[in-house]
């Protein structure tokens, strides 16, 4: 496990800032064992942000991208149903009328009774 470092990288709990100081100091522990001069804690921390920053924008691209998914598939959905629906009487129609005319004397969709 490796060890904990108490310093000024971060302090408060949240989110963000925790993630950038698992960066800062996995990148700490990694490059230098007897701790960083001043200038050099500075560029860890600024390179934890900008790693954060990109596993962020991921996070948002992938979010965004599913969304726009979910979306287009949403107006498909809405386009749909009016054409299907619409398919779907005319076949009805097109099948009670086709039965009607099989059967002699049934009526069909309209209540008009068939004779052939």
């Amino acid at each position: 496990m490796p060890e904990k470092r108490k310093g000024t990288i971060c302090t408060d709990n949240n989110s963000r800032s925790h993630k950038i100081a698992e960066v800062s100091q996995r990148t700490l522990i990694e490059e230098n064992r007897q701790g960083p001069s001043s200038s050099q804690c500075h560029e860890i921390k600024r390179r934890g942000i900008q790693e954060t920053r990109a596993m962020e924008t991921s996070e948002e691209t992938e979010v965004q991208r599913n969304a726009d998914r979910l979306r287009r598939q949403d107006i498909r959905e809405m386009e749909r149903p009016e054409d299907s629906e619409a398919r779907r009487n005319e076949n009805r129609m097109t099948t009670q009328d086709t039965r009607a005319m099989e059967r002699p004397g049934k009526r069909d969709a309209l209540g008009n009774v068939n004779r052939l």
